[in-house]
C-alpha cells in the first residue's frame, strides 16, 4: 500500500511539472468523497450516503445529476465502477443546491450535501453466496454522476453487507493541524506543514481465507488532503505524516482545507477548515 501511495505522489508531481491540474487543489466542482454512517451492514436495510463536494467557483449554483445503485459488478477485479448492465440497478435524479444550504455559502462552497441518497441492501444479498463470501462481505455500490461546465464528474463508494459479527465503523473525525497546532485565522505560507492529529482508533478485523481459516488483520489509515489555495508537496499521507506547502495561500482570497481519513474497508471521516 505504501508503494502505491509513493507511486501516486510521483505521478502527481510529474503532472504538476507539466501544468496539469494538481489533485489536491479544489477550484472546480468535485465530489471529494461519499460519507455514510454505515460502511458495513449486517444484512438487508436502507443506508443513507451523502456526497462531500466542493464548488468554490460556482457562485452558489444548483448542480443536477443522478445516482445509481446496484450490486458491485466486481470493481476489485477490474470492473468499471458503473451500474450499466447490472441486473436490478436503479437510477435516481439527484441535485445539490449550493445556495439553499447556508453551510456551503459560509465555507467556500465546500462541505457535506444536505440531501442524501439511499442504498437499499436487499434481503437476497447473501443468496447463493458461499459462507466465505458472506463473512468477508458482499458489496453494493452507489455511483453519483454530474455534468458540470462541460465535464462529466462521477464518484462511487461501496456499502458492504457481512455476516461477520463486528462491522466496520468510520474513523473518528480528524482534526487538521497547521504546523502541529489547530487552525487559526492565519493562512498557510510556503514551508508550513499540513497534517491531522493522531486518531489511534484503528481497528483489528477478521477475514476468512480461501482455506477457511479466520485471519486477524489491522487497519492502516490513509489521509487525503485538499486545499483551495497554495500548493502541497503531496496530496496523500499516512496518519503520522505531514505535507508541506510549496506555495503560499493567497492573502486576498478565502482559504479552505479538507482532510479525509480512510481505512481500507470503506470507513471515511472528514473535516474542513475555512479562513475568510
Amino acid at each position: 500500500m505504501k508503494y502505491v501511495w509513493a507511486l501516486l505522489t510521483v505521478l502527481c508531481v510529474s503532472c504538476g511539472d507539466n501544468n496539469f491540474p494538481r489533485v489536491e487543489v479544489i477550484k472546480n466542482f468535485r465530489v471529494l468523497g461519499i460519507v455514510t454512517a454505515n460502511p458495513e451492514v449486517g444484512g438487508a436495510g436502507a443506508v443513507s450516503v451523502f456526497p462531500y463536494v466542493t464548488d468554490p467557483n460556482g457562485g452558489g449554483r444548483t448542480v443536477s445529476g443522478t445516482y445509481e445503485v446496484c450490486l458491485d459488478p466486481g470493481i476489485s477485479f477490474g470492473a468499471t465502477p458503473s451500474c450499466v448492465g447490472v441486473p436490478g440497478a436503479v437510477t435516481t435524479a439527484y441535485s445539490i443546491n449550493f445556495t439553499a444550504d447556508s453551510d456551503f455559502a459560509a465555507n467556500g462552497y465546500t462541505g457535506l450535501a444536505a440531501t442524501g441518497a439511499t442504498v437499499n441492501v436487499p434481503a437476497s444479498i447473501f443468496d447463493g453466496r458461499s459462507g466465505r463470501e458472506q463473512f468477508n462481505g458482499i458489496a453494493m455500490i452507489v455511483v453519483f454522476r454530474f455534468t458540470v461546465d462541460g465535464r462529466e464528474v462521477s464518484a462511487f463508494r461501496r456499502i458492504v453487507a457481512t455476516t461477520r459479527g463486528a462491522q466496520n465503523i468510520n474513523p473518528a473525525t480528524p482534526t487538521a493541524l497547521l504546523n502541529g497546532t489547530g487552525f487559526g485565522v492565519t493562512k498557510p505560507t510556503k514551508g508550513d506543514e499540513l497534517a491531522v492529529a493522531p486518531l489511534n482508533d484503528e481497528q483489528d478485523y477478521q477475514v476468512q481465507t480461501v482455506d477457511g481459516a479466520i485471519e486477524t488483520r489491522s487497519e492502516s489509515y490513509e489521509v487525503s488532503l485538499y486545499v483551495s489555495q497554495g500548493e502541497l508537496d503531496k496530496s496523500k499521507v499516512s496518519i503520522d505524516e505531514s505535507a508541506e506547502f510549496k506555495k503560499s495561500a493567497s492573502s486576498t482570497q478565502s482559504f479552505t482545507t479538507v482532510v479525509m481519513v480512510r481505512d481500507e474497508r470503506g470507513g471515511l471521516s472528514v473535516s474542513r477548515e475555512f479562513i475568510p
